[in-house]
């Protein structure tokens, strides 16, 4: 509620603006906010990666940093340094899904309403500045063209467990 001129605000609480913010008409969007968390998320260390072990100012370059961050080998590195593992594949998973369920806005609109280039989600996803976006490109792709459907050769292997990195193959598909 608006205040009487020459009132202070309440100690304590009141109207509190972040650190360095004169306004909140310079703070980011939500979506902007959000989308940015999910690709973060996306290479939190021990949640979904192994940690590197690695720190920003060793003398790797962009390539060798960002190829330690792939997934699964293939585009974009020669050697694997991302560890596979069930609960790491099962996190990706789930992010995945959070942001699959933020992108797919034009699922609940109209037809006549729809307009491909209208998505804010996509494009904050796609904007240059994304956290990740080249990495996660190439996890994505290295993952669905890495995946072996056969395993480890057992037959109906997947009614006696379950395979994490199929379900992070459909996913990323």
């Amino acid at each position: 509620p608006p205040r009487a001129e020459g009132a202070e605000a309440p100690a304590g609480g009141g109207e509190s603006k972040g650190p360095g913010r004169e306004s909140d008409d310079d703070q980011d969007p939500l979506a902007v906010i959000l989308v940015n968390i999910c690709f973060n998320l996306l290479y939190l260390p021990d949640f979904t990666i192994e940690d590197p072990g690695f720190d920003v100012d060793s003398s790797r370059t962009q390539e060798e940093l960002k190829a330690a961050l792939l997934w699964a080998t293939g585009v974009g590195s020669r050697d694997q340094y991302a560890v596979m593992g069930s609960q790491f594949d099962s996190n990706r998973v789930e992010v995945l899904r959070l942001m699959l369920a933020a992108f797919c806005e034009p699922l609940y609109q109209p037809s006549e309403a729809y307009d491909p280039c209208a998505s804010m989600w996509l494009e904050v996803a796609t904007s240059v500045d994304t956290p990740y976006a080249d990495v996660v490109f190439g996890s994505l792709v290295n993952v669905v063209l890495g995946y072996d459907p056969v395993g480890y050769g057992v037959p109906y292997g997947n009614l006696v467990s379950t395979d994490s990195a199929k379900q992070l193959m459909e996913t990323a598909d």
